[in-house]
């Protein structure tokens, strides 16, 4: 996991910017720890390599709903050819909603020009047509894996796991599941609950509000 986290890192700096900082606790040695914290990220590809690793199909499908900055994407792109699978990556965000989301299109360009095949559907994720639009442009009615991580008040996560939930065919998860403090702008554990949905594990830290 260090090799691909290096390489991750070298991706992150070329194709998205260097946002290194310096914590209370010190220095995070990769440039994309601001957007995503290592102590939750590294565990969750630990999980997710094991299901890629384990899938008979060539070619691996990942649905992200809300990208942001194209991590995800990046790294699972490496876990992919780590174990010998081709990435097929696809997200549904609206990228206006969020300037932080500009970056996808340098990441969908970093895809293709590897061979590998990135969709990016950009619209807001709660609308019927947005799915419409997914399911025309891939041709496809189940991923591998999707994650849900798009806007996380309640009634719009709610929204999110109608849609697209029932798309996964081996892995569903989600992204700051639990507010350490309160929160009212975040409600995806309960949706989760809501949704009669079990999660099998939950990565956390000590560190941080998620």
């Amino acid at each position: 996991m260090e090799e691909i986290l290096a390489k991750l890192d070298a991706d992150y700096r070329r194709i998205v910017g260097n946002y290194d900082v310096e914590y209370s606790y010190g220095y995070i040695p990769v440039s994309f720890h601001g957007c995503q914290i290592l102590n939750e990220f590294i565990p969750t590809w630990v999980d997710l390599a094991g299901i890629i690793a384990a899938t008979e199909k060539d070619t691996i499908t990942f649905l992200e709903i809300g990208a942001y900055k194209g991590l995800w994407a990046l790294m699972f792109r490496h876990i992919c050819e780590y174990y010998g699978k081709k990435p097929h990556y696809v997200t549904v965000t609206w990228l206006d909603q969020d300037a932080n989301n500009h970056p996808l299109p340098k990441v969908q360009k970093y895809y293709e020009e590897l061979g590998y095949q990135f969709d990016l559907i950009d619209g807001n994720s709660i609308d019927v047509n947005t799915k419409t639009r997914l399911l025309t442009t891939t041709k496809l009615d189940k991923f591998n894996i999707v994650f849900i991580d798009a806007d996380h008040r309640y009634e719009y996560v709610i929204e999110d796991i109608k849609l697209y939930s029932d798309l996964a065919s081996d892995i569903l998860f989600f992204h700051d599941i639990k507010p350490r403090i309160k929160n009212e702008h975040c409600g995806v554990y309960q949706a989760i609950k809501d949704s009669n949905i079990q999660l099998d594990v939950e990565h956390t830290t000590n560190d941080h509000i998620m």
